[in-house]
C-alpha cells in the first residue's frame, strides 16, 4: 500500500507542478508571457519557482521508482502463473518488468537534473536531464503497451490469468490503447521540439506555441498511462495475501 500511495502521490504531485510552475511564472513575469508561452524549463529558471518545483519532482521521482519495482514483482508473480507462455508474452515478462525498473530510475535522475539544473547558469545539465527524463519515461510507455500487447495476443494464457483474477481485460487494453495514444504523442513532440527551431517566417509562433502546449500535456499522459497500473499493486497485495 505504501508503493500506491508514494504512486498516486508522486503523479499527483508532478502534474500540479508542470502547470503551477507556468502559471506562477506568468504572475512574476508578465511581461515574457505577453510575447510568448513559457515552457516549463523557462518557468523553473526563476528560483521562487524553480527552487520548490525542484524538491518536489525530486521526492516524486525517488517515490515513483520505488512503485515502479513494486510493480514490476506483479508481472514476475503473473509470469510464474503461466506454464507456457508465448515467445513474445514470456520475453516481456522475462525482461520487460526489469527493463521498466531501470528505465524508471534513469527518467528519475532525469526529473532531479532537469528541476534542480536550471537554466541559465546549467543550460547543459539540464538539457541533459531533460532528454534523460522524456527518452526514459516514452520507453517505460513502450514497454509497458508491449506487455499488454503480449497479454491480450497470448489468448489461453490471458484467459487463465482472468479467470483467476490476475488480470483484468478492459484495463489491459485501455493501457494498450493509451500506450500507442502517448507513444504517438511523444512524436509529434519531438517532431515540434525539432521544427520550433527551424525559420518557418510566420509558422514558428503557432509550431512554439504547439510546442509549449503538448509539452506538460506528454508529461500528463505519461503518468497518466502509469496511474492505470496502479491497481496491479492492489491485486499483488491480495495474492500476497492469498498465498500467505
Amino acid at each position: 500500500m505504501l508503493a500506491l500511495a508514494g504512486n498516486l502521490f508522486s503523479i499527483g504531485a508532478v502534474i500540479f507542478w508542470i502547470y503551477y510552475a507556468r502559471y506562477l511564472f506568468a504572475v512574476l513575469r508578465p511581461s515574457y508571457v505577453a510575447v510568448q508561452p513559457a515552457t516549463i524549463s523557462r518557468a523553473i529558471s526563476v528560483p521562487a519557482v524553480g527552487e520548490p518545483f525542484a524538491i518536489w519532482i525530486t521526492i516524486s521521482a525517488i517515490l515513483l521508482v520505488f512503485g515502479v519495482f513494486w510493480l514490476s514483482q506483479f508481472y514476475r508473480r503473473i509470469g510464474a502463473q503461466i506454464a507456457s507462455p508465448s515467445r513474445y508474452l514470456a520475453r516481456m515478462m522475462t525482461y520487460g518488468a526489469p527493463a521498466i525498473v531501470l528505465l524508471q530510475a534513469l527518467s528519475g535522475v532525469g526529473m532531479y537534473m532537469l528541476s534542480s539544473y536550471r537554466f541559465p547558469h546549467h543550460h547543459e545539465l539540464h538539457m541533459t536531464g531533460s532528454f534523460l527524463f522524456f527518452i526514459s519515461q516514452a520507453l517505460v510507455v513502450v514497454i509497458g503497451t508491449l506487455q499488454c500487447d503480449a497479454l491480450l495476443k497470448d489468448r489461453a494464457n490471458f484467459a487463465a490469468l482472468a479467470r483467476a483474477g490476475a488480470v483484468s481485460y478492459r484495463m489491459v487494453l485501455l493501457r494498450k490503447r493509451l500506450g500507442q495514444v502517448v507513444i504517438a504523442m511523444s512524436l509529434i513532440y519531438v517532431c515540434l521540439f525539432k521544427m520550433k527551431d527551424v525559420d518557418l517566417d510566420t509558422m514558428n509562433t503557432a509550431i512554439y506555441a504547439a510546442y509549449t502546449m503538448t509539452e506538460p500535456l506528454l508529461i500528463t499522459m505519461f503518468l497518466v498511462f502509469l496511474g492505470l497500473f496502479q491497481t496491479d499493486l492492489l491485486t499483488l497485495r491480495r495474492m500476497a495475501q492469498l498465498s500467505s
